[in-house]
């Protein structure tokens, strides 16, 4: 059961992996095996905290820790650090996320564990790129990716080879991250991980769209997304809330796309397929989700029910770095156009960032209660 849920896991299929956890670890504690727990627990942890379920995780977690520490088992000691801090990192303690990388790099380098040595320099990277410390963070990610690729990891390779692009991009070095984003994808692509190939996809997809490569961005974007609708009719809880805010960050990219194609009618559609994802998940719930895009109305439908000299006016990109789009609908024509100059939203996003992150990390989108749905205010 333990190795069936590691399999799962490595495939990013999270909750088959929790199902096999949750049975494996009910046997072992009716069996007293101590130790089979710790490493059980710590595998929950993982998993909880890659959902973005941190309030599972750490308590999982840190009873694994005890139980490491009191058999005085420094490998997966060092294991239980490095998922701790990551934890601790999604909660935006960043220094004590790096503590907890450094005493588990340290412990693995004493051992001799490569494999955790690679990890925990991966983390440390991933720490000190939220810290803004874009220099240190390369530097741990080539050393991870150097052991990596001596193991012959290649899963871990690719992994590390999408951070690495992630950071060239972010530093203007646009080809060099798009290479590596190629080459995750690839190896993904031969694994068959669909959460990973959906983000490569989406990457490549913005590299595109940055560099002018429309049609080709198009085509990327597209694809992240069919992957991501096929992932949301199989998840639930927090992998379906990530999957969905995931989903309607590339469809606010493809808006981008269309627009700059001169196709403000397909912009649109764009933009109310991803608002009638949000609304129907709020309404419906799992069934609704499947079939809210071909609930979506054409484009005429909403033109038909304005009076002359009346107008329509959405807006998308307000949350990213990219012009804000605003699509004008009037009973005769559909305009679309990028906002450059739109500093009064951009300063509301940067100054509530932070609170609205924490938000929606304590919250839970359409949780029912009673009967009754409760939403999140953090939603998009």
């Amino acid at each position: 059961l333990i190795n069936l849920g590691l399999v799962q896991k490595n495939k990013g299929r999270y909750r088959k992996a929790l199902r096999r956890y949750r049975e494996a670890l009910k046997i072992l504690r009716e069996t007293g095996d101590v130790a089979g727990r710790g490493v059980v627990l710590n595998n929950l942890g993982e998993i909880y905290s890659q959902r973005g379920q941190l309030r599972a995780a750490q308590p999982a977690l840190r009873e694994s820790l005890r139980i490491h520490r009191a058999r005085d088992d420094s490998l997966r000691i060092a294991t239980n650090l490095l998922n701790l801090g990551g934890v601790l990192r999604q909660r935006g303690k960043h220094e004590k996320a790096l503590g907890r990388h450094r005493e588990a790099l340290a412990i693995n380098r004493a051992i001799g564990n490569r494999d955790g040595t690679a990890d925990a320099l991966q983390r440390l990277g991933q720490a000190q790129a939220r810290r803004d410390r874009s220099k240190a963070a390369m530097e741990r990610y080539r050393q991870s990716l150097e052991i990596w690729q001596e193991l012959g990891r290649r899963a871990e390779v690719a992994q590390t080879r999408n951070t690495l692009g992630a950071v060239l991009e972010t530093q203007g070095k646009t080809e060099a991250a798009l290479a590596l984003y190629q080459q995750a994808l690839d190896t993904n692509l031969e694994y068959g991980h669909r959460v990973r190939v959906s983000q490569n996809l989406s990457n490549i997809g913005h590299v595109q769209l940055k560099t002018g490569r429309l049609a080709a961005a198009d085509s990327s974007l597209r694809a992240s997304v069919r992957i991501m609708e096929a992932l949301l009719g199989t998840t639930t809880g927090a992998d379906r809330r990530g999957s969905l805010d995931q989903e309607v960050a590339r469809f606010h990219a493809l808006v981008t796309t269309q627009v700059r194609r001169g196709r403000p009618d397909s912009a649109l559609r764009v933009l109310e397929r991803s608002r009638a994802q949000v609304l129907t998940e709020r309404l419906g719930g799992e069934q609704a989700l499947l079939h809210a895009s071909s609930r979506i109305p054409p484009v005429d439908s909403l033109q038909r029910v304005l009076d002359r000299g009346e107008a329509a006016v959405l807006y998308a990109n307000a949350s990213t770095d990219r012009p804000v789009v605003a699509i004008v609908v009037t009973r005769e024509a559909v305009r679309a156009h990028e906002v450059t100059r739109f500093a009064r939203v951009r300063d509301a996003v940067e100054t509530y960032q932070d609170a609205i992150l924490r938000l929606r990390r304590s919250t839970e989108l359409g949780r029912v209660k009673g009967g009754a749905v409760q939403q999140s205010t953090a939603s998009r």
